[in-house]
């Protein structure tokens, strides 16, 4: 119950962070972190598109680099295969940086997520 709520708690966090990055793309719909399977679940709109796409982050993990704080995962996929191509040819090293505040916390995140 508690690692339930807790990833509640992190996944609005981390939604409306991410909501405003989007906005210049399309709109995230939802955004869910499951640090049971350490699996990220989300939903988004992109402009010019009429029906959501979803995705998948599998088996992620953080990453301390230096003075930045990365999400590393082995796989990540959608519901449209173009664009899971165009997030593995972008993403080669299957990493993503995090904003610099996460790298602030990131002992605490690191225990959490």
């Amino acid at each position: 119950m508690f690692r339930k709520l807790k990833d509640q708690a992190l996944s609005w966090g981390a939604e409306r962070a991410i909501r405003s990055q989007m906005a210049a793309y399309g709109q995230l719909l939802s955004f869910q972190i499951d640090s049971g399977s350490k699996r990220i679940d989300f939903a988004v709109v992109l402009k010019g598109e009429s029906e959501p796409i979803f995705g998948s982050i599998l088996d992620y993990e953080l990453i301390n680099h230096g003075p930045k704080l990365l999400l590393g995962f082995s796989r990540i996929e959608t519901t449209r295969e173009w664009i899971t191509v165009l997030l593995e040819t972008l993403l080669p090293t299957r990493t993503i940086p995090l904003p610099q505040q996460a790298a602030q916390y990131s002992s605490l995140l690191q225990k959490i997520i």
